[in-house]
C-alpha cells in the first residue's frame, strides 16, 4: 500500500537523495535547485506504508501561450525520481496521475517535460503524452566553421531574458516561463560555467543560453536571434565562451533560420478534452529552455 500527496518542507532531505539516486547529479547541482529555487507547492510525493517516500516529482507553473497571446496555466516537471530500490512497482506512473488530477483541479489543465533521455519518450507514450506538440532544430557546428562574429555576448538577468524571449516568440505557440524558472536556469548555466546572454547587435538585441557539457562543447540551450544572423550569433558567443565545437538548439519555426535537423522536444499531457482536441499534435510548438 502506499499514498500520495503534496510534498513538505520536511521531505527535503529525502527528496534530495532520491534526486542522487536518481540522476546521479552531484550535490551542488541538486542544492542549486533546492537552495534557491524549490517549491513544495509545486512537488508531489508517494511515499509507502512506513511513511518513507520512495518516488517524488518535482514541478514548476508554467504557461502554455498560444499564437493570439492567450494561455493555458500548465505544469512543467523537472524531476521525477523512486528509489531504485521499488522500482517495477509503478510508482512512477501512479504519481503522475495523481498530479495530474491534483492539478486539474487547480485550474492546470495542462502538463508538459522534457524526458531526460530519447528512451524514455516510449514510457511517456504509454501513459497518453504526447509528442508531437514541441520541436526544435539541433545544430552541431565546429567553431572553425562559423563566419565572423556578430554582436556581442553579454550577461544579462532573468528579467532582460525572459523579456527578450517573449519578444522573439511573439504570435507563436510556446511554453512561457516566469523570472523564477529563468533564474533557476541562469543558476544552473553558471554552475557549468555558462550564463544567460544578451546578444547586443547594432539594431536589435537576441538571447542564449549557454553552458558547458562534459565533453568540452558549448551547449547553447537556447537562441534567439533574427533570420539570418544565427551562424554569427554563434561565433559571438564563442569569442565569450571559448570552445572548439558546440551543440546549439534552434525554434523549428517560421521567422528562424532553417539550420539543423528537426527533433520533438518534450511531450504534453492534456487532462482538458477540448483543448487536446483543439491543440494536440499541432506540431508547431516550441519549448526551447527546458531543464531535464
Amino acid at each position: 500500500m502506499y499514498t500520495m500527496r503534496r510534498s513538505t518542507i520536511s521531505d527535503i532531505p529525502r527528496e534530495r537523495e532520491l534526486w542522487r539516486m536518481s540522476f546521479g547529479d552531484d550535490w551542488e547541482y541538486i542544492d542549486t535547485y533546492y537552495e534557491h529555487t524549490q517549491d513544495p507547492d509545486w512537488a508531489v510525493v508517494l511515499e509507502d506504508e512506513d511513511g518513507v517516500v520512495q518516488t517524488m516529482l518535482i514541478g514548476f507553473p508554467v504557461q502554455q501561450t498560444l499564437p493570439d497571446g492567450a494561455q493555458l496555466p500548465a505544469i512543467y516537471y523537472y524531476a521525477l525520481g523512486t528509489d531504485p530500490a521499488v522500482r517495477g512497482r509503478g510508482y512512477g506512473r501512479a504519481l503522475f496521475r495523481y498530479a495530474e488530477k491534483t492539478f486539474l483541479a487547480e485550474g492546470r489543465p495542462v502538463m508538459t517535460l522534457l524526458p531526460g533521455e530519447p528512451s524514455l519518450y516510449n514510457f511517456f507514450l504509454s501513459i497518453d503524452y504526447d509528442d508531437r506538440n514541441f520541436f526544435i532544430r539541433r545544430l552541431e557546428t565546429a567553431r572553425a566553421d562559423l563566419p565572423a562574429p556578430e554582436g556581442e555576448a553579454e550577461a544579462t538577468g532573468p528579467a532582460e531574458y525572459n523579456t527578450l524571449r517573449e519578444r522573439y516568440l511573439a504570435g507563436s505557440f510556446h511554453l512561457s516561463f516566469d523570472d523564477r524558472y529563468v533564474r533557476h536556469q541562469k543558476n544552473v548555466a553558471r554552475l557549468y560555467r555558462g550564463d544567460l546572454l544578451k546578444i547586443a547587435f547594432s539594431d536589435t538585441d537576441g538571447c542564449a543560453s549557454v553552458e558547458y557539457a562534459e565533453d568540452g562543447a558549448l551547449l547553447v540551450k537556447e537562441l534567439l536571434v533574427p533570420a539570418g544572423r544565427t551562424l554569427a550569433a554563434l561565433a559571438a558567443i564563442a569569442e565569450k565562451f571559448p570552445c572548439e565545437n558546440l551543440v546549439v538548439n534552434l525554434p523549428a519555426m517560421p521567422g528562424f533560420d532553417e539550420l539543423g535537423e528537426i527533433a520533438p522536444y518534450g511531450v504534453t499531457h492534456w487532462m482538458d478534452g477540448e483543448q487536446k482536441k483543439l491543440l494536440s499534435g499541432r506540431k508547431d510548438g516550441y519549448l526551447g529552455l527546458a531543464l531535464d
